[in-house]
């Protein structure tokens, strides 16, 4: 209950939005996907969004909330490569493949696609397999901005945000009772 109520602290009350083409500061519960917002230095971020553009030399978030990081995170409008293995892209999850380099074939010299150890089939690259803090162009609900100012276009609201979907595991998990705290309850009922 207690990292449950933890988790609400962290979500915006208001954001800056286009409306009507003039930002309007309205309540974040009242976003939806694809609306333009504006965020500045001290915002927290009212909803999952992809990077649009960056009206000052840097932005940096702390998403630690999200992702455990100890410091800020520079962002960037830049296309997240999942392909890629270098500290511009994105690292793919080791625990999703064991080796996601590409190949040469030996007789034409030209890159095969990574192959999935579990079917020996091409891999097929989706969001899913690029972990959150590797998504450099996204913003996350709840994370706060520590530096710039950006506008973004709303990608996801309420639960179907990354801390959403947290928020919704932790609620699941609450509501499953172990056979102990069945019989703990039993037992507080008995004394009662």
């Amino acid at each position: 209950e207690n990292a449950i109520k933890e988790l609400k602290a962290y979500e915006a009350s208001d954001a800056l939005a286009l409306r009507n083409g003039e930002e309007v500061r309205i309540p974040a519960n009242e976003l939806v996907p694809g609306d333009i917002i504006t965020v500045k230095v001290g915002d927290k971020v009212p909803a999952d969004c992809r990077l649009v553009a960056i009206h000052s030399s840097v932005l940096t978030v702390d998403q630690s909330i999200l992702t455990g990081e100890s410091g800020s995170v520079m962002k960037s409008t830049n296309k997240v490569d999942p392909t890629s293995n270098n500290n511009d892209g994105v690292v793919l999850r080791k625990d999703v493949f064991r080796s996601i380099t590409q190949t040469l074939d030996t007789r034409s010299k030209t890159p095969s696609p990574p192959m999935s150890p579990k079917s020996n089939k091409p891999v097929k690259f989706s969001k899913e397999l690029i972990v959150n803090q590797d998504k450099t162009n996204m913003l996350f609900s709840g994370t706060l901005i520590t530096s710039g100012r950006a506008v973004a276009v709303v990608t996801s609201t309420g639960i179907a945000t990354a801390i959403g979907k947290i928020n919704s595991a932790m609620v699941e998990q609450e509501e499953e009772k172990t056979p102990l705290k069945i019989q703990l309850d039993r037992f507080g009922e008995q004394l009662s």
